[in-house]
């Protein structure tokens, strides 16, 4: 495994090893050899979820699944634009120079979208653990409601990262084209308010701590945007050419 792999592999164990939800899979051990890292943990038995299955009243039941969680840990934090997107450089070692290039190009584009006064701007809001990978693919539903798995890109984030995630995966899977150029379109349009989740007003009425994020949803929709951009370049191989033609559809998109 790479670089990337180890820090993935860590981070789900330390998630799991925290129990900051109960409803997860049992840690059993973790261990490092030769810059490889493993770790193990209890299988679960459930039923796996479909996108068709992923009507409001489940989205809803899942995200009230992790709201304690996301309650407990929340925390006030300043961000600035720029600042957010320097906390995922620790990737650029592991991208060539053009990738990097081309995605700090996009940095420089949602800023503009995000305030005028582009990467310097200065917003409050409301953060917290988040699961960081909220697909259908990473729930299982049991006789007791739903067991979460796969936390490598858990981090202290805006929980609206998850439910954007969830809402929009759905959206993919349920369309023939299950890519990810339609992927980015529908986060795109998302942005461009073309159309709205009435389950994420469920989640500020259930959540109110939450509230104040929701008036800086224009800026948190690009910031997730930027963040999906990133960790789906994972899945490219290290050369491939696809990444950029991918980042630039989206730049100009915008």
């Amino acid at each position: 495994l790479n670089g990337l792999g180890n820090i993935a592999i860590k981070r789900n164990y330390s998630f799991l090893v925290s129990h900051l939800l109960e409803a997860t899979p049992q840690p059993l051990g973790l261990w490092e050899s030769n810059n490889a890292c493993m770790s193990a943990e209890r299988l679960i038995e459930g039923n796996p979820l479909t996108a068709e299955k992923l009507d409001r009243d489940v989205i809803n039941e899942i995200v009230t699944a992790l709201s304690g969680m996301y309650r407990v840990n929340s925390q006030e934090r300043t961000c600035i634009v720029r600042d957010f997107f320097s906390t995922y450089e620790y990737f650029f070692p592991y991208f060539h120079a053009e990738l990097i290039s081309s995605l700090k190009k996009l940095g420089d584009s949602l800023a503009q979208k995000i305030h005028p006064s582009a990467g310097e701007w200065r917003f409050s809001g409301c953060v917290t653990r988040i699961h960081g990978d909220l697909t259908f693919r990473n729930i299982l539903s049991t006789s007791e409601g739903f067991c979460f798995l796969d936390f490598d890109r858990s981090e202290v984030s805006f929980p609206e990262f998850d439910i954007f995630l969830l809402l929009i995966d759905r959206q993919t899977y349920r369309n023939a084209q299950k890519t990810y150029k339609h992927f980015f379109s529908l986060i795109l349009d998302f942005c461009a308010g073309v159309y709205t989740f009435p389950e994420i007003d469920t989640f500020y009425a259930q959540n109110p701590r939450f509230e104040k994020n929701e008036k800086l949803q224009n800026a948190i929709k690009y910031l997730f945007l930027y963040r999906m951009i990133v960790l789906i370049l994972q899945s490219f191989p290290s050369r491939s050419k696809k990444p950029i033609t991918l980042i630039k559809d989206v730049n100009d998109a915008l």
